[in-house]
């Protein structure tokens, strides 16, 4: 199989509502060799991950309906998404946030705005092996 004579392109998951955050992030992951999904709020974003298996989660803090903390629990609640890395990526700095998006559940947390490669080299050292 092909896929095992090459490294697999690592599937990142990207859970925001704003347009400009997704657009961004997924050209410069795409140039870093990895395929992207996207989805636009905590609900979608879980029905996606069961579906695509991502290698990593992106997602954002400040969402309609479901935010950023609770999404995380959510998330960490799905039997398959437990181990998967989720890493915070907000605009929205507040002091004793990072703690807070940590014991929520997430892994890593970035603040915008980031140069993107910058951002790139952050989120790959999430990707396992």
């Amino acid at each position: 199989m092909i896929e095992d004579l090459h490294e697999r392109r690592k599937r990142v998951l990207i859970i925001d509502d704003e347009l400009a955050t997704v657009d961004y992030v997924t050209y410069f992951l795409g140039k870093a060799n990895c395929t992207v999904s996207i989805a636009r709020g905590c609900k979608e974003g879980i029905a996606v991950a069961v579906d695509f298996r991502p290698d990593l989660v992106i997602c954002d803090l400040k969402m309609p309906e479901i935010d950023g903390f609770a999404c995380a629990r959510l998330i960490r609640a799905v039997p398959a998404l437990m181990t998967v890395p989720l890493v915070a990526l907000t605009g929205m700095i507040v002091p004793g946030q990072e703690g807070k998006a940590r014991a929520s559940g997430f892994d890593g947390y970035v603040e915008k705005p980031m140069n993107p490669w910058e951002l790139v080299d952050r989120l790959k050292g999430f990707l396992k092996g």
